[in-house]
């Protein structure tokens, strides 16, 4: 377990051997926050606020400091990305309107053009691929996809005229999609008119959210309930949950925000009302619970290794959650090697037991 304190600059642990760490960290608040990504690089963080006109801010991951504002007069933003290089910004609201930024150098902001159109409304999610399109998908309107220069209409995606929920996967050649009856789950190839996958669940059961791992091999879904599912997509009895998890005290009641699920290559985060479960999928191991409350965005670093969650209040928190550099600083406070029991209970992949 993992909980904050209030003004986020330290954070407790408490393990199965019984032992309560304090450790302090780096918390930083800004405005209410709608959305948060990181930069490809790992360095610099993109949120968007929803009652300031359409403000984006860039943070240094890093150090927390603020780098850059965009105010991009957009109103209320669901969807922004970076470009493979870092310099470019592009940024979508709930009407479908995008435009595009240069943000490489912090006093050299300014906008390429004016607002395009898209054919897109409501949560709005977008990728934009190293070398290629950027692909923009909506709660209404099929997904599309627009060159990153002037941000024209290139060619129809595919996918369905409305998902409550959805998401891209990091390439921008596969999309998630929830049924408007929220009882069914759907993946869509670029270019196919059809669902490659789909999933339906079981009677009287909705689904909240949905995330794909950053290789597409993985999917998950949360249902209202909080009840959580994994699939490999890969396998070929791909339609049997790999992994499932119920709801428990801390877990059942959902978040409000409508970006609560992320992958890594090998770890899945849901944020819900009061915490932020991490778990490994590859490892199948138990999930990690951290106590936060009102986390409505989150989104992992592109290396995997941290976790950074924003929400309602303000609040920006980016966490490690790679257990070898929990461990590597943890060592640095406590000038100790952990023994094999402790790697076990840690779920530490490479522990060495030297002094």
């Amino acid at each position: 377990m993992v909980v904050f304190d209030p003004d986020d600059t330290q954070v407790a642990t408490a393990s199965e051997d019984g032992k309560v760490r304090l450790w302090n960290i780096g918390g930083f608040r800004t405005a209410e926050i709608s959305r948060i990504v990181f930069s490809p690089n790992g360095n610099s963080l993109a949120t968007a606020d929803p009652d300031s006109g359409g403000t984006v801010r860039i943070w240094h991951a890093g150090n927390r400091h603020l780098l850059s504002t965009v105010g991009t007069g957009l109103g209320n933003i669901y969807g922004i990305a970076f470009n493979s290089d870092s310099t470019q910004l592009v940024a979508v609201n709930p009407d479908g309107k995008a435009t595009l930024w240069d943000v490489g150098a912090p006093n050299n902001i300014h906008r390429r053009f004016e607002p395009v159109q898209t054919g897109l409304s409501g949560i709005v999610d977008l990728v934009w691929p190293k070398g290629e399109n950027i692909v923009i998908a909506g709660e209404k309107g099929a997904a599309e996809v627009r060159d990153p220069t002037q941000l024209q209409w290139v060619e129809p995606y595919g996918g369905p005229q409305r998902a409550p929920a959805l998401t891209l996967s990091t390439n921008g050649h596969r999309l998630a999609t929830v049924s408007p009856d929220r009882d069914k789950l759907e993946i869509w190839d670029k270019g196919i008119k059809e669902p490659v996958w789909s999933f339906s669940i079981g009677k009287g059961e909705k689904i909240n959210d949905v995330a794909l791992s950053s290789d597409d091999r993985y999917v998950a879904s949360v249902s209202m309930s909080g009840l959580i599912r994994v699939w490999d997509i890969n396998l070929k009895n791909s339609k049997e949950p790999l992994l499932s998890l119920r709801p428990d005290y801390l877990t059942k009641n959902i978040s409000a925000g409508n970006n609560t699920m992320a992958f890594s290559s090998d770890r899945l985060a849901i944020a819900y009302a009061n915490t932020v479960v991490v778990w490994d999928i590859a490892r199948k191991g138990v999930p990690t619970n951290i106590s936060i409350k009102d986390v409505t965005t989150l989104a992992f670093s592109p290396d995997g290794k941290r976790l950074a969650t924003a929400g309602s209040g303000g609040a920006i928190r980016v966490l490690l959650v790679e257990p070898n550099e929990l461990i590597a600083r943890a060592r640095g406070f406590a000038n100790h090697s952990l023994s094999p029991e402790e790697c076990d209970n840690y779920q530490v992949r490479r522990c060495s037991n030297s002094k």
